[in-house]
């Protein structure tokens, strides 16, 4: 409620990928947070990446993210966000579980 701006960036990674984020929009909007909707698209190896430049090219100070845990199998073979982020940081992050 005390930020200037709120971005809720997604990911569209393929033209069968529908992610909104609606719901997160609506979910703020409905504890006083006007927030934008940014959604951008990228491949799935460059999803992480385009995430994070499209939050540090808009200005964003914080990035707050949510965690998930995949098996030891997924993340040798597609990555993690969360470990990306981490692992690289660009700017601020808040990981929620």
């Amino acid at each position: 409620q005390r930020a200037q701006s709120v971005r809720v960036i997604s990911c569209r990674e393929d033209s069968t990928d529908d992610h909104r984020p609606d719901a997160v929009i609506d979910y703020l909007a409905w504890h006083g947070v006007d927030a934008q909707a940014v959604q951008i698209e990228a491949p799935t190896k460059r999803a992480v990446a385009a995430i994070v430049d499209s939050a540090t090219s808009s200005g964003c100070d914080l990035l707050d993210m949510g965690a998930y845990i995949h098996t030891r199998t997924h993340v040798l073979l597609f990555g993690s966000l969360t470990e990306y982020v981490l692992s690289e940081p660009t700017l601020p992050t808040l990981v929620v579980p």
